[in-house]
């Protein structure tokens, strides 16, 4: 019985804040009024100061590899799943790394993400460290921070590119920018791809090198006439290997889609910036006035 009377009185006292906060706002109408007037003129403002959020993206489709039969179809369809995130995992490593970024770098990009910072005297691009940085250098007594570099470029890769991968195919991945600056990230996106996968070329060339200096030596040396001759097939299935590195297409993916720049943008809604703002200068008006009235 107690605690009906007490949940009874907790939902008159509530039904009376409402009525109290209701009777405020249209004693107050006038004010409420001009307050919602400035609120949209400022959410006008604040929409203005906007920029539209353009995607940028290119599709990848992971090229199968058959070099080995396997009879379970579960088991294929495992090791596929498994090799093809392994590629895609080191691809998008590459991608990120300071190799790719310095190459870009060099190429010119180092003056169309750091233009504003060329200093022509000394020829650097400079860097202004923060106060917090300041701070931190003088009391860990580091060296400060005098110029951009390849690395500040990695850096900002690594926080802009992102990938989607098609969950229905398991092969089709989507590399993205969600950028203000849609043209210049376009050419990123189209240079990074390409740079990327000379890098991984490059990388395995070497290792295809390396087992064929291998492989001719030890068929020179053994006597066995059968395996010399398993030997210099696999040198020339290496040498196979090696022509196909020479190719303009990716080595594990075929572009599906070229870079480019989706149309409609990614904008706040207008009509949610109005309200919550009108919202929360009303709410903000009857609850200063309910408390200088009430408790204060």
């Amino acid at each position: 019985m107690k605690s009906e009377s007490s949940s009874f009185l907790g939902n008159e006292s509530i039904i009376g804040v409402i009525k109290s906060l209701f009777s405020i706002f249209f004693e107050k109408i006038k004010l409420n009024l001009i307050l919602v007037g400035v609120s949209a003129v400022l959410a006008f403002f604040y929409l203005a100061s906007l920029d539209p959020v353009y995607r940028v993206e290119t599709k990848l489709n992971e090229v199968q590899e058959s070099t080995v039969s396997l009879q379970d179809s579960a088991l294929s369809n495992l090791f596929s799943v498994q090799e093809s995130s392994k590629n895609f995992d080191m691809f998008f490593w590459q991608l990120n790394s300071s190799q790719v970024a310095k190459k870009l770098w060099d190429e010119g990009f180092n003056k169309v993400y750091y233009s504003f910072a060329y200093d022509e005297e000394d020829d650097i691009y400079r860097y202004n460290s923060t106060f917090g940085q300041s701070f931190n250098n003088f009391i860990f007594n580091l060296e400060p921070k005098r110029s951009y570099n390849h690395n500040d470029l990695k850096n900002l890769i690594n926080g802009k590119v992102n990938f989607l991968r098609d969950k229905s195919t398991k092969d089709l991945y989507i590399l993205y920018i969600d950028t203000t600056s849609p043209e210049r990230d376009l050419s990123l996106l189209k240079r990074l791809v390409k740079v990327t996968d000379e890098f991984i070329k490059e990388r395995k060339l070497i290792s295809i090198n390396a087992k064929m200096d291998f492989l001719r030596e030890e068929a020179k040396e053994t006597m066995d006439r059968d395996a010399r001759s398993s030997l210099n097939s696999l040198v020339r299935q290496n040498l196979l290997e090696k022509s196909l590195l020479s190719g303009d297409g990716l080595l594990y993916f075929e572009v599906i889609e070229e870079p480019f720049i989706h149309e409609n943008p990614r904008i706040t809604s207008p009509s949610f910036v109005f309200i919550a703002f009108v919202f929360i200068s009303w709410a903000g008006s009857v609850l200063i006035t309910y408390l200088r009235r009430y408790i204060v």
